[in-house]
């Protein structure tokens, strides 16, 4: 466009109709001008994708609203623009100016059918389909949350990841406030955030925190909900989060699980979550990583660090979650580190367990479902608060049903640094549960193999500080490596103690336990240990309870719990007579022995026959007394 040029325009290219009396020209309007003008108006019109129509006087007018930024302060404001007029406008907020909820957004003229999510999607009263820039970044608060510690921001917080997850990834801020939600009681399983399927998911938490106000369990509410549901998921990283439940009393059967992988059930291949500066008051979980529909189907490859406080499971994987690395603080926790049927985990716990659970419970399920297999876990352990009502350490082989089966547990190391008052458990403990889990007395043929205990262990155990197979019977299993080294146990109760570490079980001469660099206060007692399967290197104890002969028995100790008894220079038995020997010790099958008697220089009639598990009779036909050599195989 230019200024009119033509004959008679003023010296500042303005027009004149000239003025005859003085003989001065109107101005010349040319057609160079007229055209720029044409295009000039024509311009806008074409550029908002209008046909230029001869009689509609109308048309620069709506290419105007139509290339025009229409500034609203609320969404309510936004949906009530004329589609016919506007096609960009800018949100300064969601309810109103400043709250946060801000954006450009613009007119999809060809969508006449997405339906409104509240987030990316709005319609308009006229049907107009007004949709947010995206461009991989949300904040909370574009979602309609308001953060002020009084609305229920569920609905906001759902729509949030719906928008994210449907374009398959992105990030999400959740800032400056406290998003309070579930203010009344959600269905079991439901999501706060569900991340199902996405691939590259970023949630940064800025002075801000989730309080659920429901379930309480203070009042009852056993039911499961998660807030960030991670079914199939990959690449996922989150960054201080925080949550809370109300009423909270360290549920175990409901409330909040702050990560919840695979969920759901189905095939779980959920891998690369990075959980960083995590922070949780109360609720059922932590992290936790649900069984896979698919067994081959793993999830794997996540990292965690945080604090919690009041969480019945800080860390729970349930046959699910390979190659782990976790570092927390839990205070007045439930179990702060269960893993059972997964590999690789490095894990630091820095604890003050506050309930009856097992603190550390490393365990082996026999469950089909999941590879029945605990190995390579790495576990440094410190304990300086109050202690627990249960064990501190625990190694357990649980019956997942009603039909036998074995289970694994190898290649573990844990470093204890504990230092608590009086403790009702044991510091470190291995136990066998049966389907109802009561203790399993049954061979299961479960195998106990290259498991290291080291560090320090301090304070006043109600219970045996160390107590390993004693509680069940162990015959039939296999342990295999069982290392206690450089470790420090001392409890204040001092003698009444002991360690109690019973051999039914192990296999492999020269290293089935090793004792190596240790001090200890309190007696080691050893139950049915043969001296070759065991190495002793370097223990101060105030002593050592050694298996050898029992009265007028040579013990020999063999594999799998069974177990060679040797009457010392036999037994006498009178002229046609009968004589009932009692062993030390019953058969732990609750069978009857297996007995052999020669007799010594004689040839005469006899026999052998069990009583009892423990008991059995020789008789024979000589005239005169005779001496046998009796041998008895028998479990124990």
């Amino acid at each position: 466009m230019h200024r009119i040029d033509g004959a008679g325009a003023t010296v500042d290219n303005k027009f004149t109709q000239g003025n005859p009396v003085t003989a001065v020209p109107a101005t010349t309007v040319t057609d160079a001008w007229l055209n720029d003008v044409q295009d000039e108006i024509l311009g806008p019109i074409v550029a908002a994708g209008i046909t230029p129509a001869k009689g509609n006087g109308g048309q620069l007018l709506e290419a105007l609203g139509k290339l025009n930024v229409r500034v609203v302060d609320s969404v309510a404001q936004l949906k009530a623009l004329d589609k016919t007029k506007f096609s960009r406008a800018f949100l300064t907020g969601y309810y109103g100016a400043g709250d946060g909820g801000d954006g450009a957004v613009w007119l999809d003229s060809a969508d006449t059918t997405s339906a409104e999510d509240g987030v990316l999607v709005f319609v308009g009263a006229d049907g107009g389909r007004w949709k947010r820039a995206w461009h991989g970044v949300l904040n909370l608060r574009q979602a309609g949350a308001k953060g002020d510690n009084t609305t229920d921001d569920e609905l906001a917080c759902q729509a949030a990841a719906a928008a994210i997850r449907a374009k398959g990834g992105g990030t999400l801020y959740i800032t400056d406030g406290t998003f309070r939600v579930w203010k009344t009681l959600p269905t079991a399983g439901e999501k706060l955030f569900d991340w199902s399927g996405c691939r590259g998911v970023t949630v940064v938490y800025s002075n801000a925190k989730i309080v659920a106000e429901r379930p309480n369990t203070a009042t009852g509410d056993a039911v499961t909900v998660i807030i960030h549901g991670l079914e199939n998921v990959q690449r996922f990283t989150v960054i201080n989060p925080a949550a809370e439940q109300v009423g909270s009393v360290i549920p175990a059967n409901g409330g909040i699980v702050q990560f919840g992988v695979g969920m759901a059930g189905g095939a779980n291949q959920s891998s690369g979550i990075k959980i960083i500066n995590a922070r949780q008051i109360g609720g059922l979980g932590g992290l936790i990583v649900y069984p896979s529909g698919a067994p081959n189907d793993r999830a794997h490859t996540i990292e965690m660090d945080g604090y919690f406080e009041g969480v019945y499971y800080p860390q729970n994987f349930q046959g699910n979650g390979d190659n782990y690395k976790g570092r927390i603080t839990a205070r007045n926790c439930g179990r702060s580190y269960f893993p059972y049927n997964v590999s690789g985990h490095d894990v630091y716990v820095d604890s003050n367990n506050g309930t009856a659970s097992d603190d550390i419970n490393i365990s082996a399920y026999t469950n089909t479902a999941f590879r029945n297999e605990t190995n390579d876990i790495r576990v440094r352990y410190k304990n300086y608060g109050s202690a627990s009502l249960g064990n501190a350490l625990h190694f357990g082989f649980v019956q997942s049903d009603g039909t036998s089966r074995s289970a694994v547990i190898r290649d573990v190391h844990v470093d204890l640094d504990v230092n608590v008052g009086t403790y009702p458990g044991c510091y470190a403990t291995a136990k066998k549960y049966d389907f109802g889990g009561a203790a399993d007395n049954a061979a299961r043929g479960h195998t106990f193999l290259n498991i290291t205990i080291c560090g320090s262990a301090r304070g006043d155990a109600a219970q045996n500080p160390i107590q390993f197979f004693n509680a069940e019977n162990w015959t039939g299993e296999y342990v295999q490596g069982l290392y206690f080294k450089d470790l420090y146990v001392t409890s204040q109760s001092g003698g009444g103690q002991a360690w109690v570490i019973d051999g039914r079980g192990l296999a492999a001469a020269g290293s089935g336990l090793v004792l190596e660099n240790i001090y200890t206060n309190v007696p080691i007692t050893r139950q049915n240990i043969p001296l070759n399967l065991i190495t002793i290197r370097n223990v101060s104890a105030v002593g050592l309870a050694i298996d050898g002969d029992v009265g007028d028995w040579t013990i020999s100790y063999l594999p799998r719990g069974l177990c060679l008894l040797t009457r010392k220079g036999g037994i006498a038995v009178a002229n046609g007579g009968s004589t009932v020997l009692t062993l030390p010790f019953a058969d732990k099958r609750a069978a009857n022995p297996h007995v052999v008697v020669t007799p010594k220089g004689v040839q005469c009639k006899f026999t052998a026959s069990a009583l009892t598990s423990q008991t059995f009779s020789i008789s024979h036909d000589h005239t005169a007394p005779v001496v046998f050599d009796v041998f008895v195989m028998m479990y124990v």
